[in-house]
């Protein structure tokens, strides 16, 4: 129930619907990249930044205003997203590992005292 609140919340602070929630975690995306990043198939930060700039180029294009021509769009902004991206999927593995070996700690210290509380006490 939990991580179903969460979800949630995250889609009401984000103003998006749940498969772009990854994408917008990325500092600088907005929505509209974001959905036009997910239909090309760039569903997480990790794919992102691992893609090729023109990659990234040619969506970001795609959400210029009709008629603009693509050159109004500089590669720099498409090299820009994928090392925001792959700053925050870096940070998000960091995150991710520090929560693991605090709960391999926390599931230590519980293991440790549901032993102690087992062993007989002597007189």
């Amino acid at each position: 129930l939990e991580a179903l609140i969460l979800s949630f919340q995250q889609r009401l602070t984000l103003g998006v619907r749940q498969e772009l929630v990854p994408l917008m975690q990325i500092p600088g995306m907005d929505c509209v990249v974001a959905r036009q990043l997910y239909e090309q198939g760039f569903t997480t930060p990790v794919g992102i930044a691992g893609a090729r700039s023109a990659e990234i180029l040619r969506v970001l294009r795609r959400t210029l205003p009709h008629g603009a021509p693509s050159g109004a769009l500089p590669a720099e902004n498409a090299d820009r997203l994928i090392e925001a991206a792959k700053a925050f999927a870096k940070q998000s593995a960091s995150d991710k590992r520090k929560k693991a070996r605090e709960a391999r700690k926390e599931l230590r210290e519980n293991l440790r005292e549901a032993t102690n509380a087992e062993q007989p006490q002597s007189k």
